[in-house]
C-alpha cells in the first residue's frame, strides 16, 4: 500500500495477520483500473481489528472520525 509519496506518511499502517477494515474509493485516475481503489483519506480509512471485534482508529491525529467502531455501528450506518 502507497500513500502518495512514500515519504509522505509515516508508517507501517497495515501488518500482516491482522484484520483491518478500509473505506476506500475508486481511483479515478485516467488509466486505472476499475478494480483500483485508494484508502480514504489516506490513514483515515484505516480501522484495526482488536481482540474485543471492535474496529480501531490507527492514526488518530486530529480528524473527527471515531476512534472506536462496532460492526453494530457499521451496520446501522451502512444499511
Amino acid at each position: 500500500m502507497q500513500f502518495g509519496y512514500p515519504e509522505s506518511l509515516d508508517g507501517p499502517w497495515l501488518e500482516p495477520g491482522v484484520t483491518y477494515l478500509l473505506f476506500l474509493r475508486p481511483t479515478l485516475i485516467a488509466g486505472s483500473s476499475s478494480l483500483d481503489f485508494l484508502v480514504t483519506g489516506a490513514t483515515a480509512g484505516i480501522y484495526r481489528q482488536e481482540a474485543d471485534g471492535t474496529f480501531t482508529f490507527v492514526e488518530p491525529r486530529g480528524d473527527l472520525l471515531p476512534q472506536k467502531l462496532t460492526l453494530d455501528e457499521l451496520r446501522a450506518v451502512l444499511g
